[in-house]
């Protein structure tokens, strides 16, 4: 099962392009954290 989603970054603009997340295993199951770079840093 895998779901396609889109943030709002800290420069407050919706960006699925710039955006990458991880995939953590946890105690509790696996957890995606999504992380969306400012593009200053790009």
């Amino acid at each position: 099962m895998s779901t396609v989603s889109t943030t709002t970054n800290t420069n407050g603009t919706s960006d699925s392009l710039t955006a990458f997340g991880l995939l953590i295993p946890t105690s509790t199951g696996i957890s995606f954290v999504e992380i969306s770079p400012p593009l200053s840093l790009l």
